[in-house]
Formats: C-alpha cells, sequence, structure tokens
C-alpha cells in the first residue's frame, strides 16, 4: 500500500512541523475579540455637565429671553457649585459655558443654491412710481 514513516520529534522540527503549542504561539488567523471594557465611571465635570443640561431641558431655559437665561444660569450655577464641590473655578466657568452654548438656538445655513432673484441687484419698489409721478409732472 502506502509507505509511512514514522520520524522522531527532532525529525519532524527539522521538516517544519510544528505543535498546536508553538503554532499558537507565533500567531493567528484570526484577531482575538478584545474582552470588553468595564464601565468608565463619569467625572465630577461630567456629571456637572449633564445635570445642567438636564435641567435646561426640563425648565424651559431654551425658550426664555436671554436676560431671563443669565438669571436662571446665575441661580444654577450657584447650585452646582454647592453640589460639585470637587470641581475648580475654571471647570466650573468651562460647565458654564457649555450650558450657555446649548441654550444658544441652532445656526441654520443658507442654502448653497443661489437663485437668479438673489443674485439680480434689487431695486427699491418705491423709486418706480416717483420717476412716473415725475415724469406725468413735467409733461
Amino acid at each position: 500500500m502506502g509507505n509511512f514513516y514514522i520520524l522522531r520529534a527532532e525529525q519532524a522540527q527539522d521538516r517544519g512541523a510544528r505543535s498546536p503549542r508553538e503554532r499558537s504561539k507565533e500567531g493567528q488567523l484570526t484577531k482575538k475579540k478584545a474582552a470588553p471594557r468595564p464601565a468608565a465611571m463619569p467625572t465630577a465635570f461630567d456629571q456637572a455637565r449633564d445635570e445642567l443640561f438636564s435641567h435646561i431641558l426640563r425648565c424651559g431655559v431654551l425658550d426664555a429671553a436671554p436676560e431671563h437665561q443669565k438669571e436662571w444660569m446665575d441661580d444654577t450655577m450657584q447650585y452646582i457649585t454647592d453640589r460639585y464641590t470637587d470641581l475648580k473655578a475654571p471647570e466650573l466657568a468651562q460647565v458654564r459655558v457649555l450650558g450657555e452654548r446649548f441654550c444658544q438656538p441652532v445656526v441654520r445655513r443658507a442654502p448653497s443654491t443661489v437663485t437668479e432673484e438673489a443674485s439680480a441687484p434689487a431695486q427699491p419698489e418705491a423709486d418706480a412710481p416717483t420717476e412716473e409721478v415725475t415724469a406725468g409732472a413735467t409733461a
């Protein structure tokens, strides 16, 4: 039938054959799945920012007048300062800036297409009747 050779371990290694352990040490054809990262605990800054955003949405500050927004922000930042004693002045200032930006209305971009009406120079309609009246008066 067929010729079968029995090789000793030294001969097998000389011919390039490797044990399964040696093959796994060299590398795998597929990537190992990374272990899921543990959930990071939010910092005091993150918590203060999120709480401020939540207060803004719940209290309807977005619809208020700018002077009322400033007054509300002053009061709420005092509360945040008392609640999050770990935050330093620069961090509290940054939370306030984020809150003020959150209260600002969304700026919509103008459409990128230009219509002929928009590109043509606008002439005041008040000039046209004035010319007619002037022309009628001289005739």
